[in-house]
Protein backbone atom coordinates (compact mmCIF):
# COMPACT_ATOMS: atom_id res chain seq x y z
CA UNK A 1 0.00 0.00 0.00
CA UNK A 2 1.16 3.54 -0.68
CA UNK A 3 1.08 6.58 1.50
CA UNK A 4 2.14 10.21 1.65
CA UNK A 5 4.31 11.14 4.59
CA UNK A 6 4.84 14.62 6.04
CA UNK A 7 8.31 15.12 7.51
CA UNK A 8 8.83 17.93 10.01
CA UNK A 9 11.78 20.04 8.84
CA UNK A 10 12.80 20.94 12.41
CA UNK A 11 12.62 17.57 14.14
CA UNK A 12 13.19 15.53 10.95
CA UNK A 13 10.51 13.14 12.22
CA UNK A 14 7.53 11.88 10.29
CA UNK A 15 4.60 14.02 11.47
CA UNK A 16 1.84 12.39 9.50
CA UNK A 17 1.19 9.34 7.35
CA UNK A 18 -1.72 9.49 4.94
CA UNK A 19 -2.72 6.32 3.07
CA UNK A 20 -3.15 6.71 -0.69
CA UNK A 21 -4.63 3.25 -1.21
CA UNK A 22 -1.92 1.76 -3.43
CA UNK A 23 1.59 2.34 -4.73
CA UNK A 24 0.59 4.11 -7.95
CA UNK A 25 1.03 7.63 -6.62
CA UNK A 26 3.26 9.58 -8.99
CA UNK A 27 2.84 13.34 -8.95
CA UNK A 28 2.64 15.54 -5.89
CA UNK A 29 2.06 19.28 -5.66
CA UNK A 30 1.12 21.86 -3.05
CA UNK A 31 -1.19 24.78 -3.65
CA UNK A 32 -4.68 26.16 -3.28
CA UNK A 33 -4.65 25.14 0.41
CA UNK A 34 -4.00 21.45 -0.12
CA UNK A 35 -1.53 18.72 -1.04
CA UNK A 36 -2.44 16.99 -4.32
CA UNK A 37 -1.31 13.47 -5.25
CA UNK A 38 -1.95 11.74 -8.59
CA UNK A 39 -2.72 8.02 -8.85
CA UNK A 40 -2.28 6.27 -12.20
CA UNK A 41 -3.78 2.95 -11.04
CA UNK A 42 -7.28 4.26 -10.39
CA UNK A 43 -7.19 7.44 -12.52
CA UNK A 44 -7.63 9.79 -9.58
CA UNK A 45 -6.15 12.73 -7.72
CA UNK A 46 -6.13 12.75 -3.94
CA UNK A 47 -6.70 16.13 -2.26
CA UNK A 48 -5.19 16.21 1.23
CA UNK A 49 -5.99 18.86 3.83
CA UNK A 50 -2.56 19.56 5.38
CA UNK A 51 -4.05 20.52 8.75
CA UNK A 52 -6.55 17.74 9.37
CA UNK A 53 -5.22 15.05 7.05
CA UNK A 54 -8.70 14.61 5.58
CA UNK A 55 -8.69 13.33 2.01
CA UNK A 56 -10.96 13.66 -1.00
CA UNK A 57 -10.48 11.45 -4.05
CA UNK A 58 -11.30 13.05 -7.42
CA UNK A 59 -11.66 10.77 -10.44
CA UNK A 60 -9.97 12.27 -13.50
CA UNK A 61 -9.33 9.21 -15.70
CA UNK A 62 -6.63 9.46 -18.34
CA UNK A 63 -3.84 7.92 -16.23
CA UNK A 64 -2.78 11.02 -14.27
CA UNK A 65 0.96 11.44 -13.82
CA UNK A 66 1.99 14.92 -12.71
CA UNK A 67 0.27 17.94 -11.16
CA UNK A 68 0.69 21.67 -11.61
CA UNK A 69 -0.97 24.53 -9.75
CA UNK A 70 -1.84 27.80 -11.43
CA UNK A 71 -4.55 30.34 -12.23
CA UNK A 72 -6.70 29.22 -9.29
CA UNK A 73 -6.82 25.62 -10.53
CA UNK A 74 -5.15 22.25 -10.24
CA UNK A 75 -3.82 20.98 -13.61
CA UNK A 76 -3.31 17.24 -13.99
CA UNK A 77 -1.06 15.90 -16.74
CA UNK A 78 -2.50 12.65 -18.04
CA UNK A 79 -0.76 9.91 -20.00
CA UNK A 80 -3.61 9.91 -22.55
CA UNK A 81 -2.35 13.23 -23.89
CA UNK A 82 -4.72 15.50 -21.95
CA UNK A 83 -4.62 18.04 -19.15
CA UNK A 84 -7.46 17.91 -16.64
CA UNK A 85 -8.28 21.23 -14.97
CA UNK A 86 -9.82 20.88 -11.49
CA UNK A 87 -11.53 23.50 -9.34
CA UNK A 88 -9.67 23.14 -6.02
CA UNK A 89 -12.63 24.13 -3.82
CA UNK A 90 -15.36 21.92 -5.27
CA UNK A 91 -13.16 19.19 -6.79
CA UNK A 92 -15.20 19.58 -9.96
CA UNK A 93 -13.48 18.94 -13.29
CA UNK A 94 -13.58 22.26 -15.13
CA UNK A 95 -12.26 20.97 -18.45
CA UNK A 96 -10.19 18.29 -20.16
CA UNK A 97 -7.81 19.77 -22.73
CA UNK A 98 -6.21 17.67 -25.48
CA UNK A 99 -2.50 18.50 -25.81
CA UNK A 100 -1.04 15.46 -27.56
CA UNK A 101 -1.29 11.76 -28.20
CA UNK A 102 -1.54 9.00 -25.63
CA UNK A 103 1.88 8.25 -24.22
CA UNK A 104 3.40 5.48 -22.20
CA UNK A 105 5.73 8.04 -20.67
CA UNK A 106 5.27 8.42 -16.93
CA UNK A 107 6.76 11.90 -16.97
CA UNK A 108 4.93 15.00 -18.03
CA UNK A 109 4.00 18.17 -16.28
CA UNK A 110 2.61 21.66 -16.31
CA UNK A 111 3.63 25.00 -14.89
CA UNK A 112 2.21 28.55 -14.93
CA UNK A 113 4.29 31.29 -16.58
CA UNK A 114 3.78 34.48 -18.57
CA UNK A 115 -0.02 34.28 -18.37
CA UNK A 116 -0.27 30.70 -19.64
CA UNK A 117 -0.16 27.15 -18.36
CA UNK A 118 2.75 25.36 -20.06
CA UNK A 119 2.67 21.59 -20.45
CA UNK A 120 4.90 18.86 -21.83
CA UNK A 121 3.71 16.46 -24.49
CA UNK A 122 6.29 13.66 -24.64
CA UNK A 123 4.46 11.72 -27.36
CA UNK A 124 4.56 14.69 -29.77
CA UNK A 125 8.03 15.90 -28.67
CA UNK A 126 6.64 19.31 -27.86
CA UNK A 127 5.60 21.73 -25.16
CA UNK A 128 2.33 23.62 -25.41
CA UNK A 129 0.94 26.71 -23.79
CA UNK A 130 -2.68 26.78 -22.69
CA UNK A 131 -4.72 29.98 -22.32
CA UNK A 132 -6.36 29.58 -18.88
CA UNK A 133 -9.19 31.94 -19.85
CA UNK A 134 -10.22 29.75 -22.80
CA UNK A 135 -8.84 26.32 -21.79
CA UNK A 136 -7.40 26.05 -25.30
CA UNK A 137 -3.93 25.23 -26.56
CA UNK A 138 -2.65 28.54 -27.93
CA UNK A 139 0.63 27.30 -29.36
CA UNK A 140 3.17 24.51 -29.55
CA UNK A 141 6.96 24.38 -29.63
CA UNK A 142 8.40 21.26 -31.24
CA UNK A 143 11.61 19.90 -29.77
CA UNK A 144 14.12 17.42 -31.19
CA UNK A 145 13.59 15.21 -28.13
CA UNK A 146 10.76 14.16 -25.82
CA UNK A 147 10.20 16.65 -22.99
CA UNK A 148 9.99 15.17 -19.51
CA UNK A 149 9.76 17.71 -16.68
CA UNK A 150 9.06 21.43 -16.85
CA UNK A 151 9.60 24.42 -14.54
CA UNK A 152 9.44 28.18 -14.97
CA UNK A 153 12.12 30.46 -13.54
CA UNK A 154 14.30 33.43 -14.43
CA UNK A 155 12.08 34.48 -17.34
CA UNK A 156 12.30 31.11 -19.09
CA UNK A 157 10.62 27.74 -19.34
CA UNK A 158 13.13 25.02 -18.42
CA UNK A 159 12.49 21.51 -19.75
CA UNK A 160 14.37 18.25 -19.26
CA UNK A 161 14.37 16.05 -22.37
CA UNK A 162 15.12 12.43 -23.24
CA UNK A 163 17.78 12.35 -25.97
Amino acid sequence: LGEVVAINTRSLAVDRRIPTGDVCSNGIAVGEGAVWVSNTCDGSVLKIDPRSGATTRITVGGDPSDIGIGFGSVWVSNMDGTQTRIDPESGRIEDVIAIGKASDSMVSGSVPAAGYMWATSPSTKSIVWIDPAKNDVEGRIHLPYSPLRIVAAFGSIWVTVAT
